[in-house]
């Protein structure tokens, strides 16, 4: 599963001491707990994020010629930007983390385009499909902003959340 754009909260002390813990008590069942809390916590900068890739400003700039008129078939990019974009929780193994990031698989032929756009990159494309004239599209920054928002409080959200499973591993 490639991605093109990805923030992680990798390694974070807190996750990956109260995995190895679980994992040193054998409580899968607390170990997927963790998860399970960490993705619920997760999920308002999950619903941000692709709010924030619903409105991200597209503006192009036509190469010349007269202006097209005629009906087209809507792309959807900004609806297909927000559901590209996913949370991901692993608490198994040596890599305990928590990420957001955009599916590239899940944007077709429009793979760099949440990058592009956060970047305020221009990229080309030929207008209406029509491979004799080109034009360029520039977006503006929509996946970090929510994220840097929500990280404070998200990070004392999971903290609490752990403090929460391993007293209960301490109590049992």
């Amino acid at each position: 599963m490639a991605t093109v754009l990805q923030a992680s909260l990798r390694g974070g002390a807190e996750l990956r001491r109260t995995a190895a813990v679980l994992r040193a008590a054998g409580r899968e069942d607390l170990r997927r707990d963790v998860g399970r809390a960490v993705r619920v916590e997760g999920q308002p900068t999950l619903k941000d994020l692709k709010s924030a890739a619903r409105r991200v400003q597209i503006s192009g700039v036509r190469a010349g010629g007269k202006p097209f008129t005629a009906a087209t078939r809507a792309k959807h990019l900004r609806e297909r930007m927000a559901n590209a974009t996913v949370l991901e929780v692993r608490t198994a193994g040596s890599e305990t983390r928590v990420s957001f990031h955009t599916v590239a698989s899940r944007m077709g032929d429009a793979k760099v385009i949440p990058r592009y756009a956060d970047l305020g990159r221009p990229w080309r494309h030929p207008i209406m499909g029509r491979r004799a004239r080109w034009a360029a599209s520039r977006g503006e920054s929509w996946f970090w902003p929510p994220i840097k928002v929500h990280l404070p409080k998200f990070r004392e959200r999971i903290s609490a959340v752990l403090d929460e499973i391993v007293a209960k591993v301490e109590r049992s």
